[in-house]
């Protein structure tokens, strides 16, 4: 007499399913590279610029289409800019961060919301002119907006009217002009301007 073990049974669906997922994770990123970072020669936890290892590597996603994953830890970096075609991962436990420092971030030369004849704009993230662009991922996005170089003093202007000494902090995100825009799950804090600043651009999701 043949006795059908139900544990089994139920490990074995359990164990094709989870193949079955992996398979489909598989299929989903095929013919897309995944480029981590810490290939290109970017270092966790600790405060450094990693801003041109990480723009390598969205320069290379940008060229053929790709998936550039930041990994656990904590990266340190300046302005980035984010290509046609590409997708920035964050994984789990992974920040991006900004740098402290004032000089890590250059003017940008963009319009703005309420300044769209005036360019300027410094920010973490950008992109501009761009298609396809994705920032997804369970990991977090850090503006390091608390550091000194940041800070925005008020002050009595010459007509005696409160303003602001600072107004050209980085933005966190910035998309300006840009198609088919994607942004899934990842956290993003502690800007040091403006969280996620969008200008003229079209098909934008937000999850």
């Amino acid at each position: 007499m043949l006795i059908k073990n139900k544990n089994i049974i139920s490990i074995k669906s359990k164990m094709s399913l989870l193949c079955l997922c992996k398979l489909i994770v598989c299929i989903h990123t095929m013919g897309q590279p995944i480029l981590d970072i810490t290939d290109f020669g970017a270092k966790r936890d600790v405060i450094f610029n990693n801003a041109k290892y990480i723009q390598s590597a969205l320069d290379s996603a940008g060229k053929t289409g790709g998936i550039v994953y930041i990994p656990y830890g904590t990266f340190y970096t300046g302005t980035l800019h984010l290509r046609s075609n590409s997708t920035l991962r964050l994984g789990n436990n992974a920040v991006l961060k900004g740098m402290p420092y004032d000089s890590a971030y250059p003017m940008l030369g963009l319009p703005y919301f309420g300044a769209l004849n005036t360019p300027g704009l410094k920010a973490l993230l950008y992109s501009k002119d761009a298609d396809n662009v994705t920032i997804e991922g369970y990991g977090a996005i850090d503006g390091n907006g608390g550091s000194v170089e940041f800070a925005n003093y008020p002050y009595i202007n010459a007509e005696g009217k409160r303003n602001w000494h600072r107004t050209d902090r980085p933005q966190g995100i910035l998309f300006v002009h840009c198609r088919n825009i994607r942004l899934k799950e990842f956290t993003l804090r502690n800007t040091a301007a403006w969280g996620i600043h969008i200008l003229g651009s079209r098909h934008c999701v937000l999850e």
